[in-house]
């Protein structure tokens, strides 16, 4: 789990670096990503807490 939440702070910071240079093509699919693994992280906790 930790090593997921590690990898979207990753994505994120790579994702703001992509966005002020105006890369928006690579932002977009980094964005994408970090979101994807944002709900997994969403879900983990809720299997979890039940």
């Amino acid at each position: 789990m930790e090593a997921l939440e590690l990898q979207y702070n990753s994505l994120k910071d790579l994702a703001k670096s992509l966005m002020q240079k105006g890369n928006l093509a690579e932002y977009f699919r980094i964005i994408s990503r970090a979101n994807q693994l944002q709900l997994r992280i969403l879900e983990h906790g809720l299997r979890t807490n039940k």
